[in-house]
């Protein structure tokens, strides 16, 4: 299973964005085998490949330029699939996402 999150960020000067696992700096070059990360425009996105328990964790996103810091979590809970249940999407409503 893989796993996106998402922030739309806007501002100027235009902000470095940096995603962090329980506070730990994401480098995703050089772990390219679990996280991609892209920034199109405003928009910005984490993806998580090959999901296990390990990746549960607290994600945030930082947005920092020379005016300030913005930043937002989301929480990522990996459960283990039961046998008989049927295999579908993630939660629509995630608990935590970036606003915008």
């Amino acid at each position: 299973r893989t796993v996106r999150l998402h922030c739309t960020v806007a501002g100027w000067p235009k902000p470095r964005i940096a995603w962090y696992k329980n506070n730990v700096l994401i480098d995703a070059k050089a772990h390219p085998e679990k996280y991609t990360v892209e920034s199109n425009y405003n928009m910005h996105s984490l993806e998580i490949k090959n999901c296990d328990f390990l990746d549960t964790a607290q994600y945030y996103a930082s947005a920092l330029n020379v005016k300030g810091e913005a930043s937002s979590a989301a929480t990522v809970v990996v459960k283990r699939y039961k046998e008989g249940e049927e295999e579908g999407l993630f939660d629509p409503k995630p608990h935590g996402f970036c606003p915008e």
